[in-house]
């Protein structure tokens, strides 16, 4: 692909991505203290990812899968978001705002 944008999403998508999504800080609307600047200041741009959930998951009339599948869900994205930073280049050696 060429440019970073495209290489992170070709990236992510491979690690088990469903939905990429880059936007500068500018086009994020949050509350004050929510910002993408309150966290990592000098931040410029915002990356959203995303994995959908089973359909027969969301269509079951118990609770019980639904709870389990978002538990695990969590726990994927948890990973996807930590591979996906450790692939930027500049966070290896940028310091985070927590």
């Amino acid at each position: 692909m060429g440019s970073l944008t495209g290489e992170l999403k070709e990236f992510a998508t491979k690690e088990g991505a469903d939905l990429v999504g880059i936007t500068t800080v500018d086009n994020w609307e949050a509350p004050q203290g929510h910002r993408p600047i309150d966290y990592l200041k000098g931040a410029k741009s915002v990356v959203v990812l995303g994995m959908r959930m089973l359909d027969s998951v969301m269509d079951s009339e118990r609770h019980r899968p639904m709870m389990h599948d978002a538990m695990m869900l969590d726990s994927m994205m948890d990973q996807l978001c930590y591979k996906v930073g450790r692939f930027l280049p500049w966070t290896t050696t940028s310091r985070w705002a927590w």
